[in-house]
C-alpha cells in the first residue's frame, strides 16, 4: 500500500529518475520544492555511434547550481576480441557465443565511450571538451580579449600554460601565448596580440585557445592539452566562381543527352534524368555510371534501432533506392554563360517532389540547384537530405574545409574545429564495433577528391554543406529494418562485425545539405533532439 500511495504522488518535476532529458532536469532545477542537489547516476547513454547532445546537457547543468552532473553509462564497450581466418582482429558481442536458445542482449553491452581495448572514439573527444574545467568564454575581437573561467574546485589557473593560434582559411597566421591566473569559481580577462585589424576578402578567421599540462602529472605528460575552444574572429567570405561563357556542343540520341565543352563532356540518361558521366581530359570520374542522385538514408544507429527507425522510417529508405524517372527532363540554352539540364522527381508515398538543375559550363564547371518540398504533414521525420553519387577511386586523397579533423554530426561537433583536413580516402572508416553509420562531417565550405597528384575533383557550397565519403558502401553498415537485441540465440541471427565491411573499388560520396542528429539520451526510444531532427 505505501508502495502504490508512493507511486501515485511520484511528480516528475521535483523527481528525476534516470536517463532523464534535459528539460526534465531543467524543470527540476527551477522548481521551488526541489531540495536536493541532483547527480543523474545514469544518463547520456553512449552506445554505438553517439553522444548527441552532450553539450546541451551541461550548458544546462552548469547554469544551476542545483545541477551537479552525471554519470555516462558506460565506460568501455564489453567485447571479446575474435579474428577472422584470415587473421583480421574484430570485437565480438552478445550472440556470438552460446548454443541455440542461449539469452541474448545482443549488442546491447557495446555501449562504452571507449573500445573494449580502451582506444578512444570521436565521442570520447567530444567528452573530452565538453567536460573541461577551463571554460574560454566571451571573445571580444575590438577589444581583443578573451575571458577564462575556472570551473576546478580546488586549482588556480597559473597552474597552466595557454597559446593561441590564430588561422586564415585554415592556414595558421599568427601564434601567441599568456599567462592566466583565476581561483576556483573564478573570471579572469587576458589581453591577445594578433587579430587582424579587418575581414579577409576569402576564407575565414579563426582562433583557437589551448590549457597545457606544465609539468608532468600521472597519465599526463607535459605539454598535455586539457582544454580548447574556437572563436570566430571574422566570418566566411566565399569565393566566386567566374562564368565561362562558350557555347556547349549538344549530341542527343534515344538514351542521352551529351554535353561538351573544353576538355570535358558530360552525359545524362534521358529516362532517369541522372548524370551517368562525367569526363575531364579524357578520365572518366564516375563509376557505375551514378552520378548525384538524391538521397534521404543513413545506414541505422543503435540509437536508431532503438527508436525503430529503421522501420518507421522506411519510406524514406525506398525512396533513396527508387528506380528513378525524370519528370520534365529540359535542356536549356537561352543563358549565354551555360547549357542548364533541369530534372524533376516525385516521390508519391511521401508527396515530396526533388528538382535539381545542373548549369553546365565550357570549362566544366557544373552549378548544381536542388529545391526539396514535402508536402505530406504526416511524413515521418528525414534521416538526411542530400545527393549520392560514386566516383573513381583513384581520387584517394581527401582534403576539406570545415568541422574536423575526426567525424562529428549536427548535435556532436564542439570538439571539431573549423579548419583545413586532409587524410587517404581508405581511413574514412570508424571502425564501430557494430557496423553502422559513420564518418560523416559538418559546416563544410568545400572539399576535393585527388589523386596524389592534386588533381581531381572539387565541390564548392553556396553556403554549408554536410558530407560522408569513404571506399566502403552505405548498404555495408546497414544491418537491416529491425534488430531484436532481447531474442535469444538462432540460427539466422545475423550479427555484424567490424570485419564485415569490405572496401570497393570506389568512392561512395554523399553530399548533403543536412543529416539528421545522432541523439544519444537513451538508446531505446529517445530521439535527437528536436532542433537536431529534419
Amino acid at each position: 500500500v505505501q508502495y502504490e500511495q508512493a507511486h501515485l504522488e511520484w511528480n516528475t518535476d521535483i523527481n528525476c529518475p534516470m536517463y532523464a532529458r534535459i528539460d526534465h532536469i531543467e524543470r527540476y532545477a527551477t522548481n521551488p520544492q526541489s531540495d536536493r542537489p541532483l547527480i543523474l547516476c545514469e544518463y547520456a547513454h553512449a552506445m554505438g555511434n553517439s553522444l548527441g547532445n552532450f553539450q546541451e546537457y551541461w550548458d544546462v547543468i552548469e547554469k544551476y547550481p542545483l545541477l551537479q552532473g552525471g554519470c555516462i553509462w558506460d565506460w568501455v564497450d564489453q567485447g571479446f576480441v575474435e579474428k577472422t581466418k584470415d587473421g583480421r582482429r574484430y570485437w565480438t558481442y552478445g550472440g556470438d557465443y552460446g548454443k541455440i536458445g542461449t539469452p541474448s542482449d545482443a549488442n546491447f553491452c557495446i555501449n562504452g565511450i571507449v573500445y573494449p581495448d580502451r582506444s578512444i572514439k570521436p565521442m570520447t573527444i567530444e567528452m573530452g571538451k565538453v567536460y573541461q574545467n577551463i571554460k574560454f568564454i566571451n571573445f571580444q575581437r575590438d577589444k581583443k580579449t578573451i575571458d577564462l573561467r575556472n570551473d576546478f574546485s580546488f586549482t588556480n589557473l597559473d597552474k597552466y600554460n595557454y597559446e593561441y593560434t590564430i588561422h586564415k582559411a585554415g592556414k595558421q597566421i599568427y601564434k601567441g601565448s599568456f599567462t592566466a591566473s583565476a581561483l576556483p569559481g573564478e573570471t579572469t580577462t587576458v589581453s591577445l596580440q594578433g587579430i587582424p585589424a579587418s575581414a579577409p576578402s576569402e576564407g575565414d578567421i579563426q582562433i583557437e585557445f589551448y590549457a597545457q599540462i606544465k609539468t608532468d602529472e600521472p597519465f599526463l605528460p607535459k605539454g598535455t592539452i586539457i582544454a580548447k575552444e574556437q572563436c570566430e574572429v571574422y566570418p566566411y567570405a566565399k569565393t566566386v566562381a567566374k562564368f565561362e561563357g562558350k557555347p556547349l556542343t549538344e549530341q542527343k540520341s534515344d538514351n542521352q543527352i551529351v554535353l561538351s565543352g573544353s576538355r570535358f563532356k558530360v552525359a545524362f540518361d534521358k529516362q532517369s534524368g541522372l548524370m551517368t558521366s562525367y569526363q575531364w581530359n579524357g578520365m572518366e570520374y564516375l563509376v557505375n555510371q551514378f552520378g548525384p542522385k538524391p538521397n534521404f538514408w543513413r545506414a541505422p544507429l543503435d540509437n536508431d534501432y532503438g527508436a525503430d527507425l529503421g522501420r518507421k522510417l522506411k519510406e524514406w529508405h525506398t525512396n533513396s533506392n527508387a528506380e528513378l524517372k525524370a519528370k520534365n527532363l529540359k535542356v536549356d540554352t537561352d543563358n549565354p554563360n551555360y547549357t542548364e539540364v533541369t530534372a524533376t522527381y516525385i516521390y508519391q508515398n511521401t508527396n515530396t517532389e526533388w528538382k535539381i538543375s545542373y548549369q553546365i559550363q565550357n570549362n566544366g564547371i557544373i552549378k548544381v540547384i536542388n529545391s526539396f518540398v514535402c508536402n505530406d504533414e504526416d511524413a515521418p521525420i528525414i534521416p538526411r537530405i542530400g545527393l549520392r553519387m560514386q566516383v573513381t577511386d583513384q581520387l584517394n586523397q581527401l582534403t576539406y574545409f570545415g568541422r574536423g579533423p575526426e567525424e562529428n554530426y549536427i548535435d556532436r561537433n564542439t570538439s571539431q574545429f573549423i579548419g583545413e583536413y586532409s587524410r587517404p580516402i581508405k581511413d574514412m572508416y570508424e571502425a564501430y564495433v557494430r557496423p553502422q553509420e559513420n564518418e560523416h562531417r559538418t559546416d563544410v565550405r568545400w572539399l576535393a577528391l585527388t589523386k596524389k597528384a592534386g588533381n581531381g575533383l572539387l565541390i564548392i557550397a553556396d553556403d554549408k554543406i554536410e558530407f560522408n565519403a569513404s571506399n566502403y558502401l552505405l548498404e555495408d553498415f546497414d544491418g537491416g529494418d529491425y534488430i531484436d537485441r532481447g531474442a535469444p540465440i538462432s540460427e539466422d541471427m545475423n550479427n555484424r562485425h567490424l570485419t564485415d565491411p569490405q572496401p570497393q573499388k570506389l568512392v561512395d560520396l554523399f553530399i548533403d545539405y543536412q543529416m539528421m542528429g545522432i541523439g544519444g539520451d537513451n538508446s531505446w526510444g529517445a530521439l535527437p533532439l528536436s532542433q537536431y531532427e529534419i
